[in-house]
């Protein structure tokens, strides 16, 4: 496994893992289950396992361009 993908993977469950601990407020109910998907009061457009799709693309990037210099 190369250096770029075993870095990502670490930090990608690092602060998945973070992210899932501290449930903020905008991602999460109060009671602690994922809002859903939407617009309107209850719902939100930071979806947890779209910002975890995003946040992978994110950091592979990063870190390949990190590392690729």
């Amino acid at each position: 496994m190369n250096k770029v993908l075993l870095v990502t993977i670490i930090f990608y469950v690092v602060i998945s893992i973070v992210i899932w601990l501290l449930k903020p407020s905008f991602m999460f109910n109060y009671s602690g289950s994922i809002k859903q998907l939407g617009v309107n009061e209850d719902e939100t457009i930071f979806f947890y396992p779209i910002v975890l799709v995003f946040l992978g693309i994110f950091l592979y990037v990063f870190f390949f361009k990190l590392f690729t210099q």
